[in-house]
């Protein structure tokens, strides 16, 4: 048995991504059944152990590290070189859930069968023992060892291995059918499917889940009002989230496929809706609208990332509740140390008195959060070999009256004693007007990328608030974006646009200077994988039919550091 699992872990642990299956058997006349009571909730899905290995080979060849593919021989043959498995066809394991209570999932794992008399002594590497069970019928096994008995059905090339004999008699070879569907579209993947889950047990988990985050939701013994009400606008919302993915979701799948092309990987979440539901429109609609500000995104700065996203009412409400927290911390902050020593003694309900210099900084924030619409943008740029300032633009309704109650509150800030240096009007462009603002003492980490102390610059125009972190070309980057913005508005169509999607150049990142507590074995590894040719990182989200797809795509330099790290952890494993 040992050998057998051992097998199935080499597989899970090696087979990290291998060329797409791209050819499907076709379906096998079906014999007379009974059908299945539910589907699978649970499906895990690796496409092939022959391709696997031939994938992790030329890998580990790439980094000059042809070495490693000696030990996977030597953990293959420690498994028998599974033997009997059919290692060109997927391997996995289902988990389905039977409508009782308490919940009693199922597991099966399927397993290709080239040659069961060979398969049968793979399994017997371990203590354990395979024998016919010729009462269950043709092709029945029990395997009997280790913990408790588990029944083996083969039927249709594959052997599904279950502890529930019964479970068995069903159709469970319905997953062959299932099985290439999934292989097919990735090397590696894990699917859920929340219609497959009883309704009975779908209603006893969300009520349990419902009670233990309200529970856990509650305020806590001297935790500042702005604080708790963020925790509870965020907990609110992703239970809520939840709640809606459990009763309205068809399918989740998250997959793993290798580009032969380019040697790189392509990481995929699907989430479809069930058809016609509020789930579906609401992941429709969340990227109908393009970004005013696509104009800043590109692939050639260390980061960026780009976001338009309409906000339904479950969004809205958990962002103003976090505009509350916003306001509670400011008014907190405002009165000064008499304001940060009720803090933790304010009461939830009690009236806040808002300084007008503080509305208007909150209502165009709030305006925003009302027309429905997140768009912003922000990006990491490169001004030296060595240092980085980041720029931002975010969507406003009301920027004039923004920027009106961000000079008043920064005048009257200016004017107390502080560990700060705050500067209005330090520039003027596009009427925009630019302050800066400048803290006493700047962490390690925040010099490491922008320099040392590096500075806020902050403005509004009518329909934006700009921002930039780090010295003095900081403004200059700032600038450059007010006007690559200005001169694309005129021209930017009405086409729907990603909700998200955001750039990363990893090699970049290395020029930065290196830190104290970075682990210097990574950071070695991480120099010899990239190259400024080999190390974008592409993430995208967008809408599909009835639901939306996260797709990371990664260069190859994230495959050969993926390879340089596992072969040097190999190596200390080996001291």
């Amino acid at each position: 048995m040992a050998g057998f699992w051992l097998g199935l872990l080499v597989v899970a642990g090696c087979l990290l991504s291998t060329p797409g299956l791209h050819a499907q058997e076709e379906d096998a006349e079906e014999p007379d059944r009974q059908p299945l009571a539910t589907d699978p909730v649970v499906m895990l899905s690796v496409t092939s152990v022959d391709r696997s290995l031939e994938f992790m080979r030329d890998a580990f060849e790439s980094v000059d590290r042809g070495d490693m593919a000696g030990v996977m021989d030597d953990l293959m043959s420690r498994a028998g070189d599974l033997k009997g498995f059919d290692r060109t066809k997927p391997v996995g394991m289902a988990l389905f859930l039977p409508s009782s209570l308490p919940p009693q999932p199922i597991p099966v794992v399927y397993v290709p069968v080239e040659d069961m008399d060979d398969l049968i002594e793979t399994m017997q590497l371990g203590p354990v023992r395979v024998e016919k069970n010729e009462e269950a019928g043709e092709g029945r096994y029990e395997l009997t060892g280790g913990r408790g008995t588990r029944h083996i059905a083969v039927r249709d090339g594959y052997a599904f291995i279950s502890r529930n004999e019964e479970f068995l008699d069903a159709d469970v070879a319905i997953l062959s059918r299932m099985i290439p569907q999934v292989a097919a579209q990735y090397d590696l993947s894990l699917t859920v499917r929340p219609q497959s889950i009883p309704p009975l047990l779908r209603d006893v988990f969300m009520n349990f889940l419902r009670n233990q985050t309200e529970g856990q939701l509650q305020r806590r013994d001297e935790e500042p009002l702005s604080q708790y009400l963020a925790r509870r606008a965020n907990g609110m919302s992703t239970l809520e989230f939840l709640e809606r993915l459990v009763k309205e979701g068809e399918q989740m799948t998250i997959g793993m496929r290798t580009i032969p092309e380019s040697s790189g990987m392509e990481i995929e979440l699907h989430v479809d809706a069930t058809p016609e539901s509020e789930f579906a429109e609401y992941l429709d609609d969340i990227g109908s609208r393009a970004s005013s500000y696509a104009s800043m995104f590109s692939a050639e700065e260390p980061f960026t990332l780009s976001v338009s996203w309409m906000l339904e009412e479950r969004e809205q409400t958990a962002a103003h509740g976090w505009i509350e927290a916003l306001e509670a911390g400011l008014v907190q902050q405002y009165a000064g140390p008499a304001g940060e020593e009720a803090a933790a003694e304010a009461d939830e309900s009690a009236e806040r008195p808002l300084p007008p210099e503080l509305a208007r900084l909150l209502d165009p924030l709030k305006a925003t959060i009302d027309a429905g619409h997140l768009d912003m943008c922000v990006q990491m740029r490169s001004v030296d070999a060595d240092q980085f300032a980041l720029v931002g633009a975010i969507h406003l309704v009301g920027g004039e009256t923004f920027a009106d109650g961000l000079r008043e509150v920064l005048t009257q800030v200016s004017a107390r004693e502080g560990d700060f240096t705050i500067e209005l009007d330090v520039a003027q462009h596009a009427g925009v007007a630019i302050h800066r603002v400048q803290g006493g003492e700047a962490r390690p980490q925040d010099e490491r990328v922008y320099g040392e102390k590096p500075s806020l610059y902050v403005g509004s125009s009518g329909r934006t608030l700009w921002f930039a972190v780090g010295q003095d070309d900081a403004v200059t980057e700032l600038k450059s974006s007010i006007d690559a913005v200005s001169e694309a508005a005129g021209s930017r169509e009405a086409e729907r646009g990603y909700p998200v999607q955001m750039v990363v150049r990893a090699n970049q990142w290395l020029g930065l200077p290196p830190d104290e507590n970075a682990d210097a074995a990574g950071a070695e590894i991480a120099a010899e994988a990239f190259t400024s040719s080999n190390d974008v990182l592409r993430m995208e989200l967008r809408p599909t039919e009835n639901g939306v797809v996260l797709r990371m795509n990664l260069d190859e330099g994230f495959t050969r550091m993926l390879m340089l790290t596992l072969a040097q952890r190999y190596d200390q494993s080996q001291l």
